[in-house]
């Protein structure tokens, strides 16, 4: 433990540092060692697709009471007991019956609903989900309008619409009126519910009534990864006895819980200087490319892991005009997905350059003989990434800020693979980009007049 200092006597970082990363380190090396005795961390999540989809069918899995769980209406019952407990709900919902669970049901000129259960007998009782675990994803123009008119249509007042997303939002404007929403809530017939506040819980709820153990393994190995996927606080035994051990430090005088608020602060500062270092070294002058970040394409997640940053042949013989690029749409780029580094070969179907309004899609005979230079096959139908790699493929996924943090310390660590591995990728997507654009130069759709 850190002995008291006086409040006003200045604290060295150095030695509070030092004391953290042994912390860290200790705690690493007795996960080891349980990892090899009980493989908490083994899960077939890594190997199911991850998103809004799989996330959507295996919730109506579970809760369709004739599947292979073998828990008959045990799920179901607890979803509806917790819904029963938010305002304006409760009264409404009936309960000691079997509903009938769809995933993706098709409803003719409403659309396809996320999830719906329905209660036996008709109209009874109908409660739509509809699964929106990213922010950043959007509804359709009048999505959940359509739906309300087909579960009024269906069910009369006996409906329930609710809104899942990650953390407290309200649908799109264009999706639902305000109005009508408000309108719907009062009555008891809409509820935005989050992962992080209802449906996490409902999951710890399902885990602990469940009987098979194999089964209370596999909802809680669920939980964990909708955590990283989501990005939301990790309740992994390891994640909570390193923040356990770290925060018991940091609180030990007010010094130190003052530095530690700095260095939080600093932390941006930090990633953005590391972050500048890496694309300096990879896009440097003596190789004939330039680097920039992109001028339109935020990112990802609404550049919550920054812009792209774009690298490009130059010739300055041909001027700084854009019409002179050598690879036209074309660049290498360097871009974060979920916090994970990835080198791409990108391919800017609109904004290709400043000012630029044009749009073109990249088509397979156009790539064809760029992907026979390269020797490997472009995913055309990705448009923007025809072909990609990640910075550092042995590294376990995590949430986004863990890997993040796997990047950042990577590019600190002169012995990491990360440089050398995305100067091989630059070096040999430059060579192909420089052997297909100087045979490609009269194709306007690739190399437009700016």
């Amino acid at each position: 433990m850190t002995r008291p200092m006086a409040p006003d006597q200045p604290l060295s970082l150095a030695p509070l540092l030092a004391t953290v990363q042994h912390l860290v380190r200790h705690v690493e090396e007795e996960s080891r060692q349980i990892q090899r005795f009980t493989a908490p961390d083994f899960t077939p999540f890594q190997f199911i697709p991850t998103g809004e989809v799989p996330t959507t069918h295996l919730l109506a899995f579970l809760l369709s009471a004739r599947q292979t769980h073998g828990q008959g209406r045990l799920f179901q019952d607890l979803l509806i007991a917790q819904l029963r407990g938010l305002p304006q709900l409760g009264p409404r919902l009936p309960e000691g019956i079997e509903w009938a669970v769809a995933a993706e049901k098709s409803c003719g000129a409403a659309g396809r609903l996320d999830l719906l259960l329905t209660a036996p007998g008709y109209p009874g009782f109908g409660i739509c989900i509809e699964n929106k675990p990213r922010d950043q994803t959007g509804d359709q123009p009048g999505q959940l309008t359509r739906y309300h008119d087909y579960l009024r249509a269906r069910h009369g007042e006996q409906f329930l619409l609710l809104y899942l997303s990650r953390i407290p939002r309200p649908p799109s404007v264009d999706s639902i009126t305000p109005d009508l929403l408000k309108e719907l809530a009062d009555e008891g017939q809409y509820a935005n519910i989050t992962y992080q506040q209802f449906l996490l819980p409902l999951l710890d709820r399902w885990r602990r009534a469940a009987k098979p153990q194999h089964l209370r393994r596999f909802l809680r190995q669920f939980r964990h990864h909708l955590e990283q996927y989501l990005n939301l606080p990790s309740t992994k035994p390891a994640s909570l006895m390193q923040n356990a051990s770290i925060a018991a430090e940091l609180q030990a005088t007010p010094a130190t819980v003052g530095a530690a608020f700095d260095i939080a602060a600093a932390l941006p500062t930090l990633r953005h200087n590391l972050l500048t270092q890496l694309m300096q070294a990879l896009a440097a002058p003596a190789r004939g490319l330039e680097g920039r970040l992109h001028w339109a394409w935020g990112g990802f997640e609404e550049g919550t892991d920054g812009k792209p940053f774009l690298i490009r042949r130059v010739d300055d013989r041909l001027g700084p005009s854009p019409a002179n690029w050598p690879w036209g749409r074309y660049a290498i780029a360097i871009e974060f997905l979920n916090g994970r580094l990835y080198c791409l070969l990108r391919y800017d179907v609109q904004h290709w350059c400043p000012a630029d309004l044009s749009e073109h899609h990249c088509t397979h005979e156009e790539s064809l003989p760029l992907a026979t230079i390269l020797g490997t096959e472009l995913e055309v139908e990705e448009d923007w990434w025809l072909w990609w790699a990640e910075a550092l493929p042995e590294s376990a996924p995590g949430s986004r800020d863990e890997n993040l943090r796997a990047v950042c310390v990577a590019i600190a660590d002169p012995a990491s693979q990360l440089l050398s591995n995305l100067l091989a990728h630059i070096e040999w997507l430059a060579r192909g980009l420089d052997a297909f654009c100087g045979s490609q130069q009269s194709n306007q759709n690739h190399f437009p007049t700016a």
